[in-house]
Formats: C-alpha cells, sequence, structure tokens
C-alpha cells in the first residue's frame, strides 16, 4: 500500500533536520506531492475558493478506496486557481466541485487540500522549501496549469 501524501507531510513534520526533510523529499517526491507544494507556495497561484474549509462531509471508506480517488486528483486543482483555464467557470459549480473533491478523499488528504488553499504546510514551510532549491515556485501559471494535464 503507497503512502498518503497527508503521511508525507507527518513525517515532514517529525524531521528535524533540514537533510531529513530533503531525504524525504526526495523518496517521496511524487508529482501530487510536487504539485500541492506548488500550488501552497507559488506567489503566481490565485485561488478562486473561498479560504477555510467549507461544509463537507469527510469521506468514510475504505482507505484503499480512498487511496485511489486521490491518485488524479491533484490534475483537477486546476479547476480552483486562476490561469488554469477555469477562469470563466460558474463559481458555485466550481465550489460543488471543491467540495465533492474534499468529500471523495482520505480526512487527512482533505486537511491537506485545505492547508494547500491556505499556504501552510504542515512540516515545510516556504522558507525550508525554498532551500531545496527545487526551482518550483518560479514556474509560471501556464506551466502549472500544463503540468496538471
Amino acid at each position: 500500500m503507497t503512502m498518503l501524501v497527508s503521511g508525507v507531510f507527518t513525517l515532514l513534520k517529525k524531521a528535524t533536520k533540514m537533510e531529513e526533510k530533503q531525504e524525504i523529499m526526495q523518496k517521496y517526491g511524487t508529482p501530487m506531492l510536487k504539485t500541492i507544494i506548488q500550488l501552497a507556495y507559488n506567489p503566481n497561484v490565485k485561488w478562486l475558493v473561498p479560504k477555510g474549509a467549507p461544509p463537507y462531509k469527510p469521506n468514510r471508506d475504505k482507505e484503499e478506496t480512498m487511496q485511489i480517488k486521490m491518485g488524479g486528483i491533484h490534475k483537477k486543482f486546476k479547476l480552483f486557481f486562476t490561469g488554469g483555464g477555469y477562469d470563466n467557470w460558474n463559481q458555485g459549480k466550481r465550489e460543488a466541485k471543491f467540495i465533492e473533491i474534499l468529500e471523495s478523499v482520505h480526512p487527512d488528504e482533505a486537511k491537506l487540500i485545505l492547508a494547500m488553499i491556505e499556504g501552510t504546510l504542515p512540516g515545510l514551510t516556504k522558507q525550508m522549501f525554498v532551500k531545496m532549491k527545487t526551482g518550483l515556485l518560479e514556474e509560471s501559471i501556464e506551466k502549472i496549469a500544463w503540468n496538471l494535464k
């Protein structure tokens, strides 16, 4: 069974040294993890959904089912920021889709998605990520959206 992305952030939170955090990022650096960090900390990202938790019902499915659902969820994040190709989409539909995603994933993953929108990821600050010199925070909105196709 693969680790949930929120589990990677739990490891990052427990790591006390920068070197440990870098090792965790190298070991678990999936496209989904990179996308979440990039969308949380890239200054070019402007969210089209309100900050804070909307009223949603946390998922109670079996964990195996939830992991499968989270697998492609990060590609839908482009619906929720400017420049993702959906800027003119109906706001009610956008917010309903956002709630649908939160309700379809593991409760810890839903909390992580909300933290991404807030720009505060557990165990990894923007400053720490900048020190890792990945270049992801300098990418344009167009490139971010392209990577989510």
